[in-house]
């Protein structure tokens, strides 16, 4: 993951690449997120207060601050160059070499293993590139399909945070999944 002045793009695959988020992104991250607002809403609360393209401006603006406070790397997925999803690797943190993945993607695309090699990816980049130790990643615990990219990917469960997010008048569980460097390299 070369780290340019203000953009960078990460090829996965022939089909798939990451796309740092830029301010002229906005208006197609607000559309896809529209296109899949109700889908999506289910598991992930920032829709609710994504109401129009200026909430996305926003967004774009803080991911590029963490980008270059180098705490999080905020990115589009692009299925054979169309915008499909986002994921990130965020709450980087160099002194102790671990960060956190997280993902959605437009219900159009689910079931192609587009998040798992995606994901795949990225966990390459953070051990060889950036040399992280530790990555984890988060879900509701009643969202099986996000729960089954570390499952299929190797990852441990290591437990449940209870009542971790308050999300649409309720307290929810996230299952918390864990890999480290040694077992990703030996996978």
């Amino acid at each position: 993951m070369e780290r340019g002045s203000q953009m960078f793009t990460y090829r996965i695959d022939q089909e798939l690449q990451l796309k740092l988020w830029q301010k002229q992104d906005a208006q197609r991250l607000f559309e896809l997120m529209e296109e899949s607002r109700e889908h999506i809403r289910t598991f992930l609360g920032f829709t609710d207060s994504t109401k129009e393209v200026s909430d996305t401006e926003k967004f774009i603006e803080t991911a590029l601050r963490s980008y270059a406070e180098n705490s999080a790397y905020h990115m589009g997925i692009l299925f054979n160059r169309e915008l499909v999803g986002t994921m990130s690797l965020h709450d980087i943190d160099m002194n102790n070499k671990s960060a956190e993945i997280g993902y959605w993607i437009s219900k159009n695309y689910e079931g192609k293993g587009i998040i798992s090699r995606t994901c795949k990816g990225l966990l390459d980049a953070a051990f060889h590139e950036l040399g992280l130790n530790r990555v984890q990643i988060q879900a509701v615990t009643s969202n099986n399909r996000s729960r089954a990219v570390p499952e299929r990917l190797g990852f441990k469960q290591e437990g449940i945070i209870r009542q971790k997010e308050y999300l649409h008048g309720k307290f929810e569980d996230h299952a918390l999944y864990g890999i480290l460097k040694e077992d990703w390299v030996s996978n």
